[in-house]
């Protein structure tokens, strides 16, 4: 990330940022055919009797694509509509274009690592939701259809895979870092061009409590004007103790020393929000986004919390899923449970 952002000097990270530019170029010609082979016909949108609402982005990394899906499946319920939740349920243990349930009106019915760690996040926030993963997005869209008489299928990640043709296409844009270094990956964080948010129907700009959006609302409106701005914060809402699953006070975090505990795609955001709970974050531990924990990772991290004196270790609910599957978590750990709001 320091290459990529420029951040690290030198003629070593120069090198680096040029290998990294020529690998990008080859991201690009793979992405240009898989455009094309939509563009002459050779592949075809598949349509689902089901209204499709894609909750995608354009970067890789946390932008808060999850917390955005939860809420927009929430609405969906509320308005007494059939709503599922359809991922793809990266890293599981199950075949990959299986349609599976995750959930149903009965409960969780997959194991984290059976469903991914999202889909089983999003399945225990939204119970009565039915949540499905599949690879193959037309396939388990009719799955849903067909065993939940879904009206309306939450497509979680769903800006690239185009292969499954929607109604609605709501990009997610983290104020905070919106556009990826202005490069495809791997030389910056972008999925794609900036040139396809022509397809989104709608922008939800989230973070923009912590940052100005209007630089942000700028290059939207340049490139696409007819698509609705919405604007969203990340709000924390609980502190969990994982092992106990029982609330503390919200209040608990000030003046502690902490160590804020993660493995998502933008930890500096999570460790912003811990500091503003109060909290001394004295050491901060990032894994790779989906990272399974071992055992003798709780050592390490236990390890840590004695070096530097802290009193607890926080995390997020999408770590917690990850954590709480194994024999022994870490002592000391709070969840803490974030949900979007509108502004």
């Amino acid at each position: 990330m320091r290459i990529i952002s420029g951040e690290e000097k030198g003629i070593g990270a120069s090198a680096g940022r040029a290998a990294l530019s020529a690998l990008s170029g080859l991201y690009r010609l793979g992405y240009e055919i898989r455009r094309a082979t939509y563009g002459i016909g050779l592949k075809r949108q598949s349509r689902v009797n089901a209204r499709v609402v894609s909750v995608g982005n354009i970067t890789a990394g946390g932008a808060g694509k999850t917390p955005a899906a939860i809420y927009f499946a929430r609405r969906f319920a509320e308005e007494r509509r059939n709503v599922i939740v359809l991922s793809r349920g990266y890293g599981r243990t199950t075949p990959a274009d299986e349609p599976l349930a995750v959930s149903d009106d009965s409960g969780i019915l997959l194991s984290p690592r059976e469903s991914g760690d999202e889909p089983f996040l999003i399945a225990r926030k939204l119970p009565g939701v039915p949540v499905v993963v599949c690879g193959d997005r037309a396939k388990g869209a009719r799955f849903g259809i067909e065993k939940f008489g879904a009206e309306v299928i939450v497509l979680d990640d769903g800006f690239q895979h185009v292969a499954l043709a929607r109604d609605e296409d709501i990009v997610v844009i983290d104020c905070t870092a919106p556009f990826g270094h202005g490069r495809l990956l791997p030389r910056g964080l972008l999925r794609e061009p900036l040139s396809a948010l022509k397809r989104a129907t709608c922008f939800l700009l989230t973070r923009a409590d912590e940052s100005s959006s209007e630089h942000v609302i700028r290059v939207l409106d340049r490139i696409n004007p007819a698509a609705q701005i919405l604007k969203s914060r990340h709000c924390p809402k609980r502190l969990i103790k994982l092992k106990e699953q029982t609330e503390m006070p919200r209040d608990c975090l000030s003046g502690k020393r902490v160590i804020a505990l993660s493995s998502i795609g933008n930890p500096q955001a999570f460790e912003k929000t811990v500091e503003r709970l109060g909290a001394n974050v004295v050491e901060s531990l990032r894994f790779n986004d989906h990272y399974w924990y071992r055992p003798s990772d709780v050592e390490r991290i236990q390890a840590v919390r004695k070096r530097v004196g802290a009193e607890y270790v926080v995390t997020t609910e999408k770590d917690g899923v990850r954590l709480n599957i194994l024999p022994l978590p870490p002592e000391n750990a709070l969840l803490l449970e974030i949900e979007l709001e509108m502004m």
